[in-house]
């Protein structure tokens, strides 16, 4: 997924700024574009996932960290803000649910 050329680098472009979507329609098709979205990374790529409550995010997560060999129980890190799962490449697994970017985002 790319975001438009005409952004700053630099900065987290806003979601409205991807021009990729993927409609998934139950948990095997989430499993499915995990696993590609698996195969095609590198390590250092970032992955943001945006979405409410109960989307999916995390059931992405646990079909990419399978798809990279990773056996470690995947869960969401809502209350830690970030879980490390090992394996190569590592996997750092964030959630920003409740940060405020003004004023939490720089102490992590």
């Amino acid at each position: 997924m790319t975001a438009r050329p005409d952004h700053d680098p630099r900065e987290l472009p806003p979601v409205t700024a991807f021009t990729h979507r993927r409609d998934v329609p139950d948990l095997a098709g989430t499993d499915a574009l995990a696993a590609e979205l698996a195969a095609a990374l590198a390590p250092g790529d970032a992955v943001l996932l945006h979405g409410p409550l109960g989307a999916g995010k995390t059931r992405l997560v646990q079909g990419i960290c399978t798809a990279l060999g990773i056996v470690d129980e995947v869960i969401s890190p809502t209350f830690t803000l970030i879980n490390r799962y090992g394996g190569r490449p590592l996997v750092h697994h964030l959630d920003f649910y409740r940060i405020e970017p003004e004023h939490d985002l720089g102490d992590i």
